[in-house]
């Protein structure tokens, strides 16, 4: 057997999110210490299922899988799956994005991510005090920096307009500063009412 009887074998692509599960088969990959090519390429088309299979045939034609490497194979269907949109359109989407009324600010700040990846901003790295930093765009000036698209689209987007007009007036904003500031504000918030509901029947208890 292709896959050696190895545990916890990741179910098959079912056409939903290729980058996903490449990625899960990554990690099953490092968790059977699989790193011989052709055995990476027996597992991925051993656990892709039949139609993704079927696919893999298809787009190499007319070569056989058996003849074409793992990260070719790989390589063709990321292109066929999931191809890299258009740099334009993919900003468009990131502009257009303000915070969803009830959505979280990290959750917010997670859909803005997810739309910068293809944004070409440029790539955060965390240092090692914790902090986050463009590399990609010091690199390159010509490169809009994502932290600072980042940056101004979550204040933008914000649904709290008093707490958008608080960011305007803050002196040299970072996206980090941005955040856990919005982050202490949703989190008091939160308590505070979680204060009144608590409050309100004493009050009307004492009324009574």
């Amino acid at each position: 057997m292709a896959t050696r009887g190895f545990p916890n074998q990741i179910p098959e692509f079912n056409g939903s999110s290729w980058s996903s599960w490449v990625g899960r088969l990554q990690f099953y990959f490092e968790a059977n210490n699989i790193t011989d090519p052709p055995l990476k390429r027996a597992n991925l088309l051993t656990l892709c299922g039949e139609q993704t299979y079927d696919t893999v045939c298809a787009l190499i034609q007319p070569s056989t899988p058996a003849a074409v490497s793992y990260d070719d194979i790989i390589a063709a269907l990321q292109k066929h799956y999931d191809p890299r949109p258009s740099e334009v359109y993919s900003r468009a989407r990131f502009q257009r994005r303000d915070q969803l009324e009830g959505e979280t600010v990290s959750a917010y700040i997670a859909a803005l991510k997810r739309l910068a990846a293809h944004c070409n901003f440029g790539t955060l790295i965390t240092t090692a005090t914790g902090q986050e930093r463009d590399a990609a765009s010091s690199a390159n000036p010509t490169m809009l920096p994502l932290d600072v698209m980042l940056r101004d689209r979550f204040v933008c987007g914000l649904c709290d307009e008093s707490l958008q007009q608080r960011m305007f007036a803050e002196k040299d904003l970072t996206f980090n500063k941005a955040y856990d500031i919005t982050v202490r504000a949703e989190s008091a918030g939160h308590q505070q009412r979680e204060i009144r509901r608590n409050t309100e029947p004493v009050h009307q208890t004492s009324n009574q």
